[in-house]
C-alpha cells in the first residue's frame, strides 16, 4: 500500500513547523505582590502590581458577562451588610461585622465575582449587586445591595453600585459615617478590548492595568483559597483567559504518557493553586501535564492551537519564583492543506516513542498507518478513540531516522501529520 504522492507533496511543502520547546523563569516577586500576564505563542510576559486595586469592573460584555465585579480578596475582605436597602445607605452599622459572612470572587469564570454571588435569587434579572429594570425601555440595571469593605490596614469604607447603563458605571463609596464620600462613572467604552476596570477607592483612582484581553493566555496571581486549619488563606495561583480550555493529565512528567483520557474544561481556575504543595517547608510541584486549548477569530475564522505545559519549580513566598515548559504542538493537515488540531504528535522530532493526542475525534475504533516518505507502509495499529481528549504513547523504535506520514482513518473521517525520527 502507498501513499497518494499528491497529498504526501502537499504535506512535505505545508507550513507544520513545531515551535521549540521553552522554558520560562517567571516570579511573583517576594510576597506574591506581582501579577503575571502570559501570553504562550509569544513567551511573553507582563507583570503589574497586585495591591494597586480594590475592586474590578467588568470592561465588555452582554447581560451576565458585562455585569461581573470583583474583590481584591488577596488585601481586603468584602460584606453585604444584611437587612438594608440602598435608601438605608446612612444607617449603615458595622458593630456586629464579626458575624456577617465575608463573600469571595467565584474561580469557576469570569463572569461571577464576590458582588455576584447572588446572582438570579430574585429574578432572572438578578445580577447579585442589582437588579434589571426591564419596565424602563433602557434594561438599566439598579443596585439594590450596600457593601463593606474591610481594607488590610483594618479601616473600612462602604460601597454601593448605583447603577449600569449604556455601558456606564456608576457607583458610591464612603467612609462608614457617610464622611468622604466619592460617586464615580466609568465607561466601558473608555476600556475597548480589556476584561475589567479597576478601581483604588483609597486613592480615587480609576486603572487601566491589564493588558488587551487577546494578548495573554494566562494570569499568575494570587486569591484566597480554603486550606485545612487555615480557613480562607491567599495562595499563588494561575487562572486562564475566556478564550481558554484546558485538560489536564496528571502525574504523567513532561516526557511522555502511556495513556491518558480527559476532556478540556472552561473552568479558568483548572490549574489554580494545586500545580504546587507544601510538604515539610519545601516546595515542590506535581507531575502534571496540561494541554492548554486557545480558540481565536481572525477576520472570521476560527483560529485554533494547542500547548503543551507543565511545572518544574516553585519556591513559595520567600522569592516568588517558579518556572515551567511549554511548547506549541503540531497540527495535522486535511486533503486541501488546512491545519487541523485533531490530531497532534509530540515530541517531533521523536526517539523510539512518539505521544499521539487525540483532540475531540469521533468515538470508535481509529486505523493508523505510517508511511515513509517513498509512500510505503511501515507500521500500521489500531486504537481506541473515546471522542474526546486522549493521549497514547506509541512505541517507534524500529522506524529509522527520517521523516514519515502518520494517516488516522475513523468511520469517514481521514487526516494525516508528518513525523520526524530521531
Amino acid at each position: 500500500m502507498k501513499l497518494s504522492t499528491t497529498i504526501l507533496a502537499l504535506i512535505i511543502l505545508g507550513s507544520l513547523s513545531l515551535l521549540s520547546q521553552k522554558t520560562e523563569e517567571l516570579s511573583y516577586k517576594p510576597g506574591y505582590t506581582d501579577d503575571i500576564f502570559f501570553s504562550l505563542e509569544e513567551a511573553s510576559a507582563v507583570y503589574v502590581s497586585n495591591s494597586d486595586w480594590d475592586i474590578a469592573l467588568s470592561a465588555s460584555g452582554q447581560g451576565a458577562a458585562g455585569s461581573t465585579i470583583l474583590i481584591n480578596e488577596t488585601y481586603h475582605t468584602l460584606y453585604s451588610v444584611p437587612s438594608l436597602s440602598v435608601s438605608q445607605w446612612d444607617e449603615v452599622d458595622i458593630s456586629n461585622i464579626g458575624v456577617w459572612k465575608p463573600l469571595y470572587n467565584i474561580k469557576k469564570s469570569w463572569t461571577d465575582g464576590a458582588f455576584n454571588l447572588d446572582r438570579g435569587g430574585l429574578s432572572e434579572w438578578d445580577f447579585g449587586w442589582g437588579e434589571i429594570n426591564v419596565e424602563s425601555g433602557r434594561y438599566q440595571t439598579q443596585g439594590d445591595s450596600i457593601y463593606v469593605i474591610e481594607f488590610e490596614d483594618g479601616s473600612y469604607k462602604k460601597l454601593r453600585i448605583d447603577t449600569l447603563v449604556s455601558s456606564v458605571w456608576t457607583l458610591t463609596y464612603a467612609d462608614i459615617d457617610g464622611s468622604n464620600e466619592v460617586t464615580l462613572s466609568i465607561s466601558k467604552k473608555d476600556y475597548p478590548n480589556k476584561n475589567f476596570i479597576y478601581v483604588s477607592m483609597k486613592n480615587k483612582q480609576v486603572i487601566d492595568r491589564e493588558p488587551v484581553n487577546s494578548s495573554w493566555d494566562l494570569l499568575f496571581t494570587r486569591y484566597r483559597k480554603y486550606i485545612d486549619g487555615m480557613g480562607m488563606f491567599p495562595t499563588a495561583a494561575c487562572l486562564s483567559n475566556n478564550n481558554i480550555s484546558i485538560a489536564k493529565v496528571e502525574n504523567i512528567g513532561y516526557g511522555g504518557i502511556d495513556e491518558a483520557s480527559t476532556e478540556f474544561s472552561e473552568d479558568i481556575d483548572l490549574i489554580g493553586s494545586t500545580f504546587k504543595a507544601l510538604e515539610s517547608s519545601t516546595w515542590y510541584v506535581f507531575y502534571d501535564v496540561y494541554f492548554i486549548k486557545k480558540s481565536t477569530v481572525i477576520d472570521g475564522n476560527e483560529k485554533e492551537q494547542i500547548f503543551k505545559l507543565a511545572f518544574e519549580s516553585f519556591e513559595g513566598t520567600s522569592t516568588g519564583n517558579f518556572s515551567f515548559k511549554h511548547e506549541a504542538l503540531i497540527t495535522s493537515l486535511d486533503d486541501l492543506g488546512n491545519a487541523n488540531n485533531n490530531i497532534l504528535l509530540y515530541p517531533n522530532p521523536a526517539e523510539n516513542n512518539v505521544n499521539l493526542v487525540l483532540n475531540n475525534t469521533e468515538a470508535g475504533w481509529m486505523h493508523i498507518e505510517i508511511f515513509s516518505l517513498s509512500g510505503e507502509l511501515v507500521k500500521e495499529f489500531s486504537v481506541e478513540s473515546g471522542g474526546m481528549f486522549q493521549a497514547k504513547n506509541i512505541n517507534i523504535s524500529e522506524l529509522s531516522s527520517g521523516a514519515y506520514i502518520l494517516q488516522y482513518k475513523i468511520n469517514n473521517t481521514s487526516n494525516r501529520v508528518k513525523l520526524m525520527v530521531k
